[in-house]
């Protein structure tokens, strides 16, 4: 690492415990929330794919997704202990990466929102048509796949020092890795995974 990049990593705070209990605490929430990450993602996208190939499938389909509310809830429940381990853990650099993406990061919890909302319009019992419902949960589907791509791309930056030099260019916490050859396998590993456990 050249020094110009050394420099624009922050002092790290101390750790307010044994690192090693950190890191053992952050693996082992972050796999209960990645494991519902999958459920609900998952769950979502095979219910969409059966939604568009037969429509009659919609009262089937809207049975076992009466649990997706309940499921997304638990994931956003989940995701906070990993992030405040990850904090703990990698303050310098998770701090610095969330600043270079800020319009993202902070849009993170509103597409959530958004998906949550989604999620209970698709399985009220309201009298909606077919095509509303398959409207709705292609939107949650959008939704939960940016919000996975949002955070892919904000971990890829925290394990990147080198590329907090684009801020200079790109300033406004915009900053996508677009060019990074990892973003999209690490991406579509999250998807896929998504898919065999849904």
């Amino acid at each position: 690492m050249t020094p110009e990049i050394s420099a624009l990593i922050p002092q790290a705070p101390n750790i307010p415990g044994p690192p090693e209990l950190m890191a053992t605490l952050l693996f082992l929430t972050f796999v209960l929330h990645i494991l519902m990450v999958n459920a609900v993602l998952g769950t979502v996208l095979i219910t969409l794919f059966n939604l568009f190939r037969d429509p009659q499938e919609l009262e089937i389909g809207r049975k076992p997704a009466t649990v997706l509310p309940k499921g997304m809830a638990l994931l956003v429940n989940l995701a906070i202990p990993p992030l405040l381990f990850i904090q703990a853990l990698l303050g310098s650099y998770f701090y610095s990466a969330s600043m270079l993406t800020a319009l993202f990061w902070l849009a993170v919890p509103f597409i959530a929102m958004l998906a949550y909302y989604g999620l209970y319009i698709y399985v009220s019992p309201m009298e909606i048509g077919v095509g509303t419902r398959r409207f709705v949960l292609s939107l949650v589907a959008l939704l939960l796949l940016f919000n996975s791509f949002l955070l892919v791309n904000n971990v890829l930056i925290t394990q990147s020092p080198h590329l907090w030099t684009a801020y200079a260019q790109k300033a406004g916490g915009i900053l996508i890795n677009w060019g990074d050859p990892q973003i999209w396998p690490r991406w579509l590993h999250i998807v896929l995974s998504c898919l065999a456990v849904g």
